[in-house]
């Protein structure tokens, strides 16, 4: 007999993320949604929630929502390279729904410093991604704004113990 089930609600996450990002863009911009991989339930939720909260904003393009990051950070890795060699220049945002995604494009973004850096919002899945994401989001940010704490409303995931990280320099 069941007595209890505690779940995280993945479509309410995707919304959050995605009325998040919509908010730091000015509800205008070109977004990227780098998927997970088919099949994967709770992503798949997240993702949905995402395109949702979308729908809310005229002004956002969606550019790129058909690939996929795949399991591993290597597979991640090469789809976010990809993304930023057909994009580059032209993404304002991106959502990334899970943990190897998000590591992927934030360390693409890391190394293809040439690429302005968008607004972000993806899942995190330990400490060490939030303080990463974080570092991200507030990227475009000036090096005072930077050394503040970033919010995420949550966005970040149950693995933040507090809704905020301090970014270094």
């Amino acid at each position: 007999q069941q007595v209890s089930f505690v779940a995280t609600d993945n479509f309410k996450g995707g919304r959050i993320a995605g009325d998040y990002l919509a908010k730091r863009l000015g509800g205008k911009g070109r977004i990227i949604l780098l998927r997970y991989q088919v099949g994967s339930a709770s992503t798949e939720a997240r993702e949905a929630g995402f395109l949702d909260a979308l729908k809310a904003y005229p002004d956002l393009k969606l550019i790129s929502a058909d690939q996929y990051a795949g399991p591993t950070r290597e597979t991640a890795y090469q789809a976010s390279q990809n993304l930023l060699n057909r994009h580059g220049q032209a993404v304002d945002g991106v959502f990334c729904p899970n943990e190897t995604a998000t590591i992927a494009m934030t360390t693409t973004y890391t190394i293809h410093s040439r690429t302005k850096r968008p607004h972000g919002t993806g899942r995190a899945g330990s400490q060490a991604m939030c303080s990463l994401f974080h570092a991200m989001v507030r990227w475009d940010q000036p090096a005072r704004m930077r050394r503040s704490s970033a919010r995420m409303l949550g966005a970040c995931g149950s693995a933040c113990s507090r809704a905020e990280a301090t970014v270094p320099d």
